[in-house]
């Protein structure tokens, strides 16, 4: 009998924790300051935080460009799409949670 459970990659808490600091670090290397959200294979936010003087605005944004980056695509190769018809670029500005300013990237392993 075949086996019929999907086993899939997940993203560790620790990785997480991991990434974040090296944005942080790499962030405050070159006088930036950001939000970062890291979510799961299922969208859900596995871990997120902003740097000091960060509005919590911000946050917010970071949270929508992950959401929108967990589609497959940056968010700026997903603002493209849309906006390649205008059917579709419709859709993107009453959808909740899209966000196609850049800066989310999907991460695979």
């Amino acid at each position: 009998m075949k086996n019929f459970v999907r086993k899939e990659t997940t993203l560790t808490t620790e990785a997480a924790l991991k990434m974040m600091s090296h944005v942080f670090e790499h962030a405050g290397d070159n006088g930036w300051k950001v939000a970062i959200v890291i979510l799961d294979a299922s969208a859900q936010t596995l871990m997120c935080g902003r740097m000091d003087g960060v509005s919590h605005t911000i946050l917010s944004i970071a949270e929508d460009k992950a959401f929108t980056a967990a589609l497959g695509k940056s968010t700026q190769q997903f603002y493209e799409r849309m906006s390649s018809m205008p059917d579709l670029k419709l859709g993107l500005q009453n959808r909740e949670k899209l966000c196609a300013w850049p800066g989310g990237i999907p991460i695979y392993f």
